[in-house]
């Protein structure tokens, strides 16, 4: 496969302690080292879906990051302004 390819790979996440960087576990027994922005450590150890860009043999620069029951995950940054957004009622709601 060749670099720049647009992937969507679902797996357990977990955390590679020698190289410090998120790793997909898949259920088939390979691995992806995933480039992920933001902070996901609360979801080390659950399954779920990345979608992202190739950027190395077994790198993946990560897009979009979902639970493995299909609800985006959000930054908490993105969670805390969209909260302020609707307090101060300029959309209805989150």
């Amino acid at each position: 496969m060749p670099r720049g390819t647009r992937h969507t790979l679902t797996g357990t996440l977990g955390w590679d302690e020698r190289n410090y960087i998120h790793v997909l576990n898949m259920d088939g027994g390979g691995y992806w080292f995933v480039d992920m922005p933001g902070r996901t450590n609360h979801l080390i150890g659950r399954k779920v879906t990345v979608q992202g860009v190739r950027s190395d043999f077994n790198m993946l620069g990560v897009e979009r990051l979902l639970a493995i029951d299909g609800a985006s995950v959000r930054s908490r940054r993105k969670a805390v302004l969209m909260l302020i957004i609707a307090r101060l009622g300029l959309v209805s709601s989150c």
